[in-house]
């Protein structure tokens, strides 16, 4: 019997060795064995691991026993940046934190309860203080509702937070350590306390684990709870040294990154209209010349009115450079242009068979540009035949002009113009023996007349000048290239400053291509922004493109292209809820940052950097502000060919009248009938003789001009109207307003005297309308004059009287040069007599002028 019962006992005792065992091995193996010491004693006020290691807990945000709140209510990451900044030797520092989002409704209830003690509270004092009131009870009260406010509005959410300071090192170095801490903290008005008999509990909430505190967590707001977020990764959002993009908008931390880090540097900036689009773009492509010395290549199709971007390039001084090949610019760019600079490229130090590849190679990629880009402009008429025989004449006019794909030193020689090509064509158009050749010729010869002698497009037929590649920041200026070819110079700009760079790897150069909607939502094009996307990196040779919405990538199917290329992608919020949809789909948004889009104003938005994703303000210097607005650079364009300009003083009239004298231009305007002008003859009103007026086309029909928002009327009245403006702003006066059908025609005030004008035509009003458009005018105390042709002058002057006409010429030019003058004697109504002073007499005085 006692056999059994001893072995019984032996097979215990072996289960609970094996047992002991087994948890041993597995403790060993754990994760937390890995995490935890193999010894923890625990303290009232701290731990100590193995014997010799202490361990101190602080809690930050309780609030106190007091009954002061724990953060403060500006609370920003000051607190949580200067901890990260310190650095004890031999301590370690650990800052945890946690978030549990609360319910809206479980919120409003509290608030509900806390307002109704607040209010018994406030009550129960004024019975017993005799009606005064607790100014502690009326702010609770106050944040209470606003805090209510809040959370009904959904503008801010309720979360338990904890945070939680962790330090881990020598004993006499923990306590400076935590001394140094606590100052700082406190110092931001933080509230932080140690935790006295629950150092433990706390350090195991500071761990990721199950275990959690109560004691430990308080409630806060979303911008609490997003300043304490930040704090779980200290390298989020900056790297030691890299591309400044801005400031983080939850933690208002500088955003810095190293581009060398990433894959690839192409990027994408998209963002709807009056989203800070073109504004950043130009910000971020600034500190590219100015913080990575790189090269930048700035082109757009079309000029944004909230930037100056060729103020830009003027900001680089020597190092700036622009290129306006539109036809408001003195540059040219000859289409057939091969642009080499062996220098830059560094082909001077190549052997002879190296050269004779690139140059090779180089030649072959300005063909495909070519005739890519009549394929862009010809569209559906442009055929295979078309292609190849482009093909053949391209080679016999870089022949003719003694430029051979194999002879690199022969690309010295004068490249050929568009003529040459359709020189070839007309050659051929006539030779009855080429077959459907001929037919071919004849074809491109007819579809190109635009680009003849006499053309429309007649100022490509030079050779290129003014176009200085070899720049830090450079514009390409495609705003004032005509809409009927602007795609078809898009490829060839952009084609030929990818070939330009693209063998010259000692240096970063950047495209930018600003409003790249204009290309993306054009397969041709987006095929050619596309090969730079996906080849130029190999050459450090990157493309940057701004457009307005994630849309234009899908219309053409290039989406998957630009994604996986594309490591840099910056989504502007304002204005961004009706694509939003398609944003979140195309940058693969979480719901979080769709909700911090939609409140962004302008200049913020979401940066997308390789892996990480920034919530980011794009915040310049006063410096960069006045650059990019153009702010103190004068720009004046000149125009077209010969050139001319613009007298400045008259913009305003150009801009709110759409009219154009000639007499306000310098040189010779006829490129204006290029830019959607039209010429006509109209009679001076400040001397003799007639004068050109250009106008736009379409805006006289049927005799009469239509001006959206400024009525319909006679060519001689609108130009005569007009001209008087100019007179008056010839002759200093202030306030000048040009009225046309509404109120007088014109008004102004010199030395502090008014004045309005009246261009009167014969048979526009009747007299009695003119005497009451008299006393109108002279109502407020006014000089008012009537101006009109001589042969309407017996008329008009019959109406309001001799002294209030005046006859269009140098009478009108001398009266308002004199007018406001001492000494000068106006006329007084009641002592000058008027002519035709009633119907009767009007209709009598309209008979004479009608008989003579």
């Amino acid at each position: 019997m006692s056999f059994i019962v001893d072995s019984v006992k032996n097979v215990k005792r072996k289960w609970n060795n094996a047992g002991e065992k087994a948890t041993d091995i597995s403790w060993n193996r754990s994760i937390a064995r890995k995490i935890l010491p193999s010894r923890i004693e625990i303290f009232d006020t701290n731990l100590i691991f193995n014997q010799r290691t202490v361990v101190r807990c602080l809690v930050c945000g309780l609030p106190t026993d007091a009954g002061s709140e724990g953060y403060p209510r500006d609370f920003n990451s000051k607190t949580i940046e200067k901890i990260q900044a310190l650095s004890f030797k031999g301590v370690k520092i650990m800052m945890s934190n946690g978030l549990i989002q609360l319910p809206g409704s479980h919120t409003k209830e509290t608030l509900q309860r806390a307002n109704f003690d607040a209010a018994k509270q406030q009550n129960f004092n004024r019975e017993e203080k005799a009606g005064s009131e607790d100014l502690e009870l009326m702010m609770k009260s106050r944040d209470i509702i606003q805090n209510y406010s809040e959370i009904y509005n959904k503008s801010q959410k309720t979360f338990h937070a904890s945070f939680i300071v962790v330090l881990k090192g020598p004993h006499k170095k923990v306590f400076e350590a935590e001394s140094q801490i606590i100052s700082i903290i406190r110092g931001e008005s933080v509230e932080v306390g140690i935790p006295t008999r629950k150092q433990f509990e706390m350090l195991q909430t500071a761990l990721p684990g199950p275990d959690s505190e109560p004691r430990s967590w308080v409630e806060v707001r979303t911008d609490a709870a997003a300043v304490l977020s930040a704090a779980t990764n200290l390298n989020s959002r900056t790297d030691n040294a890299g591309l400044y993009f801005g400031k983080d908008l939850l933690t208002n931390n500088n955003v810095v990154y190293d581009l060398d880090r990433i894959a690839s540097r192409q990027a994408v900036v998209c963002g709807a209209t009056r989203s800070g689009k073109t504004y950043a773009f130009l910000l971020l492509l600034m500190r590219l010349v100015t913080m990575r010395k790189a090269r930048v290549i700035y082109t757009t199709p079309k000029a944004d009115e909230g930037t100056n971007y060729r103020a830009v390039a003027s900001f680089f001084g020597d190092l700036g450079s622009i290129a306006d090949i539109g036809v408001n610019g003195t540059e040219y760019l000859n289409p057939l242009d091969i642009l080499i600079d062996e220098e830059s490229l560094g082909l001077n130090n190549l052997d002879k068979k190296a050269r004779k590849y690139i140059y090779e190679k180089v030649y072959d990629q300005k063909k495909d540009i070519l005739i890519h880009a009549h394929r862009v402009w010809l569209q559906h008429e442009f055929t295979s035949n078309m292609e190849s025989y482009l093909d053949e004449s391209l080679d016999w006019a870089y022949e003719q002009a003694g430029v051979y794909r194999d002879e690199p030193d022969s690309f010295k020689n004068q490249m050929p113009v568009y003529s040459n090509l359709r020189f070839k064509w007309e050659l051929d158009k006539a030779n009855d023996s080429l077959g459907s050749k001929q037919r071919t010729a004849e074809a491109l010869f007819n579809k190109t007349y635009q680009f003849s002698e006499t053309g429309l497009f007649n100022r490509y037929n030079r050779q290129t000048a003014g176009l200085n590649l070899n720049k830090d920041f450079i514009i390409v200026d495609m705003a004032g290239v005509p809409e009927a070819i602007k795609p078809f110079m898009s490829v060839i700009v952009n084609g030929t400053l990818a070939t330009r760079f693209s063998t010259d790897v000692e240096r970063e150069t950047y495209l930018a291509v600003d409003e790249a909607a204009v290309y993306l939502r054009d397969k041709e094009l987006c095929g050619n922004l596309l090969k730079t996307l996906t080849q130029g990196g190999s050459h450090k040779f990157y493309l940057w493109v701004a457009t307005q919405q994630a849309s234009d990538f899908k219309k053409n199917n290039v989406s998957d292209e630009f994604q996986t290329n594309t490591f840099i992608n910056i989504i502007l919020g304002n204005n961004l809820k009706n694509a939003m949809g398609t944003a979140k789909e195309y940058f693969d948004l979480t719901e979080e940052e769709c909700s911090i889009l939609s409140t962004c104003t302008v200049g913020e938005g979401i940066l997308l950097f390789g892996d990480e994703r920034v919530p980011i303000r794009f915040e310049s210097t006063p410096l960069e502000h006045r650059t990019i607005k153009g702010e103190g650079y004068e720009d004046q364009k000149a125009t077209a060919d010969v050139g001319f300009s613009f007298d400045r003083k008259y913009k305003w009239l150009i801009r709110d009248q759409k009219m154009i004298i000639s007499d306000w231009i310098e040189g010779d305007p006829t490129g204006l009938m290029q830019q959607g002008y039209e010429k006509h003859f109209v009679q001076r009103v400040g001397k003799t003789g007639r004068v050109a007026a250009f106008l736009p086309k379409g805006a006289i029909k049927n005799g009469l001009m239509k001006i959206p928002h400024l009525g319909t009327m006679t060519l001689d009245h609108y130009a005569s109207v007009v001209q008087l403006g100019a007179l008056m702003q010839d002759e200093k006066f202030d306030e000048i307003e040009v009225n046309h059908n509404d109120k007088e025609d014109l008004k102004g005030k010199k030395n502090g005297k008014i004045l309005k004008l009246e261009y009167e035509i014969k048979g526009s009003h009747t007299t009695e309308q003119l005497i009451k458009k008299k006393a109108a005018a002279l109502e407020d105390g006014s000089e008012v004059r009537f101006i009109c042709s001589s042969s309407d002058y017996p008329f008009i002057s019959g109406a309001v009287g001799e002294d209030y006409t005046l006859s269009r010429g140098a009478a009108v030019t001398d009266f308002l040069r004199d007018f406001g003058k001492p000494g000068k004697q106006e006329p007084l109504d009641a002592e000058k007599p008027v002519f035709a002073t009633s119907p009767e007499l009007a209709d009598e005085t309209e008979g004479l002028e009608t008989c003579n």
